[in-house]
């Protein structure tokens, strides 16, 4: 709102003073200052009082009668990096020819940050802050019943209103994610904060555990396919050494083993490298318990963050300045 007022009154006051030269790009330029002048020594009495009025009023408004917004920040952080084994994983999986679950192995990863910012702003996660209660002015409330004071009692209208007074950055280069949250309480501010921390961090445990369960199940799956597949081999290469004790002296005999063999070994890397992952998957589990990891808890702002009673002094004065001036030299040229 304070960003609009400034906006403008800024752009109106840039009009105002276009105007003013051009009124005078057409006159002399120092007899129309010494004019300017006149007018201004003549009528400072009034101008004085119009600006202190206009400044007087703004003041009274801004510090008594708007309502003050606060912000509460905070900033967390989360790990989302792809391990290098997942990586070598699935270029074996890619040489060999083996299906991935759903979008693949390499799309089971995601860019944490991000996905926490869509969780922040999701109806899954503000849904269940709006229904949460609060203390509001000494008395206990909803966020929905305190955001929908005169409006329609929909869910919907408070989800709009809430997600406006949410801010996130995330910081590219080391993945700190920024919350400022806007209330016209600052206890409530620093609640809120602290409640949607917790909600975020438990959608996303459930998503990663949702996300680690298909990593699991998959890879068990193919844990059991290639220790299958590990087991043919081996006794393929056992039947023909048995069958064939003299391979040694045939070339193709000795191409068809190393055959075997190459394959043999494919498959025992690939399944080492499931049974790794496998261990890594169960420990992932244990490690998304707290995936969010606070590094500047929720504050209680102290001070207010808008409407910015300097701010809006300054645009006032320059407002009223330029306007006064204006309205007692035109006067001054009709009774000329």
């Amino acid at each position: 709102m304070l960003i609009i007022f400034s906006f403008s009154v800024t752009i109106f006051s840039i009009i105002l003073i276009l105007h003013f030269h051009y009124q005078i790009g057409h006159l002399h330029y120092m007899d129309e200052i010494k004019q300017l002048k006149a007018v201004v020594f003549k009528n400072i009495k009034s101008i004085t009082k119009i600006v202190f009025t206009s400044c007087f009023v703004i003041f009274i408004y801004t510090y008594f009668v708007a309502e003050k917004k606060y912000i509460s920040t905070s900033n967390v952080f989360v790990f989302g990096e792809q391990s290098s084994s997942v990586s070598e994983l699935k270029s074996l999986a890619m040489q060999f020819g083996v299906s991935s679950p759903v979008g693949g192995i390499g799309k089971m990863f995601f860019d944490s940050p991000d996905l926490i910012a869509k969780i922040t702003t999701s109806r899954d996660a503000l849904y269940p802050l709006i229904n949460s209660e609060f203390l509001i002015k000494n008395e206990i409330k909803t966020l929905k019943d305190h955001l929908e004071q005169g409006d329609e009692k929909h869910i919907a209208v408070s989800y709009k209103k809430l997600k406006r007074n949410i801010g996130i950055s995330i910081d590219k280069r080391s993945g700190i994610i920024s919350y400022s949250i806007i209330s016209n309480d600052p206890q409530l501010s620093y609640d809120i904060n602290s409640k949607l921390i917790e909600i975020v961090n438990q959608r996303y445990i459930d998503i990663k555990k949702a996300q680690t369960t298909s990593k699991r199940e998959f890879i068990s799956e193919r844990l059991i396919s290639f220790e299958s597949q590990l087991k043919e081999s081996e006794e393929e290469i056992k039947n023909f050494k048995e069958l064939n004790r003299f391979y040694n002296t045939s070339p193709e005999l000795t191409l068809e083993l190393n055959t075997l063999s190459r394959n043999n070994r494919v498959i025992e890397q690939m399944y080492i490298l499931l049974k790794e992952q496998l261990e890594t998957t169960k420990i992932e589990e244990v490690e998304n318990a707290e995936p969010l990891i606070i590094i500047d808890k929720p504050n209680i702002p102290h001070k207010k963050h808008s409407p910015s009673t300097s701010s809006n002094l300054i645009y006032t004065f320059l407002l009223s300045t330029i306007f006064s001036i204006l309205y007692y030299n035109n006067r001054e040229k009709k009774l000329v």
